[in-house]
C-alpha cells in the first residue's frame, strides 16, 4: 500500500503542473481569438474604413500584455520541467511587467474613452470604473502571489487568478464574435464576468478533484468578481464617482 501511495503522489504532481500549464495556454488562446480581428490579425479581417488607427497606448498595452502572457506560459512550463531555479529568477521580471501593464491599461482605456472606441461597454464613467477596478484587482493578485511566493500552493493560484482577471476584455470580444448574448438572451456586458467565473469554476473543480477541497484563493477570486460587479452598480451612480471620473477624463 505504501508503494502505491508513493507512486500516486508524483502522478498527482504531474497532473497539477499539467493543469496550470494548460490553463496558461488556454488564456493565450482566448486572447488571440478575442483580439485577432481587431489587432493581431487585422490584415485578414475586414476593418471598417471609419475605424481609427491603433493609438500608441494600444500598441504599448498589447506589447506589455503579450509579454505577460508569454512570461506566464514560460513560468508554468519551467515549473512543469522542474526548473524552479529559473522560475524564481524570472519572478522579478513578472513584477516589472505587471506594474507596467496596470499603468498602461488605465492610460489605454482612458484614451479609448476619449476617442469613443469603447462605447459598447456603457457610459464613460462606467467604463472608467471597470478599467480602474480591474487593474487594481489584477495588481492585487500579482502582489499577493509575490508576497506568498514561498507558499507554492497559494502563489501559483494567485498568479493564475491574476492572469484570468486580465483576459476579461478578450472574453468579452469572443462573446460578441459568437453573439453569445443574443443566443443566451442576456445582457452582453454580463458575459465577461460570467466567463471569468466559468474559468474559476474549472479551477475550483480541479482543486476538488485533486484535494477534495477548494483552495481559499479561488473563493477569494469568485467573491471579488461578484463583489466588484455588484459594487460597481452602486458606485458608478453616485455623484462622488461621477465627479471624480469626469475630472480624470477631462
Amino acid at each position: 500500500m505504501s508503494s502505491l501511495a508513493t507512486a500516486a503522489r508524483p502522478d498527482a504532481a504531474v497532473r497539477e503542473r499539467n493543469f496550470y500549464l494548460g490553463m496558461a495556454i488556454a488564456c493565450v488562446v482566448i486572447v488571440l481569438v478575442g483580439f485577432s480581428p481587431s489587432y493581431f490579425l487585422t490584415p485578414f479581417f475586414d476593418r471598417p474604413a471609419s475605424a481609427p488607427p491603433p493609438s500608441i497606448y494600444l500598441h504599448l498595452h498589447a506589447g506589455i500584455f503579450t509579454s505577460w502572457l508569454v512570461l506566464f506560459v514560460v513560468q508554468t512550463a519551467l515549473v512543469r520541467a522542474d526548473r524552479r531555479d529559473l522560475h524564481r529568477r524570472l519572478g522579478i521580471l513578472g513584477l516589472v511587467v505587471a506594474i507596467a501593464l496596470v499603468t498602461i491599461n488605465f492610460a489605454t482605456v482612458a484614451n479609448a474613452i476619449e476617442s469613443g472606441r469603447t462605447s459598447s461597454l456603457g457610459p464613460p464613467t462606467t467604463r472608467l470604473y471597470i478599467a480602474l477596478s480591474s487593474s487594481l484587482i489584477a495588481a492585487g493578485y500579482v502582489f499577493a502571489g509575490l508576497y506568498w511566493r514561498r507558499d507554492r500552493e497559494t502563489h501559483k493560484r494567485f498568479m493564475l487568478l491574476a492572469t484570468i482577471s486580465m483576459i476579461g476584455p478578450a472574453m468579452n470580444r469572443v462573446s460578441r464574435q459568437l453573439d453569445l448574448g443574443g443566443l443566451l438572451g442576456i445582457d452582453g456586458r454580463l458575459l465577461s464576468p460570467a466567463a471569468v467565473l466559468v474559468l474559476l469554476g474549472v479551477c475550483m473543480l480541479h482543486d476538488y478533484r485533486q484535494r477534495r477541497r477548494v483552495h481559499p484563493v479561488y473563493i477569494v477570486g469568485v467573491s471579488v468578481v461578484i463583489g466588484a460587479r455588484v459594487l460597481g452598480r452602486t458606485v458608478t451612480q453616485t455623484e462622488a464617482w461621477q465627479s471624480i471620473a469626469n475630472w480624470i477624463l477631462s
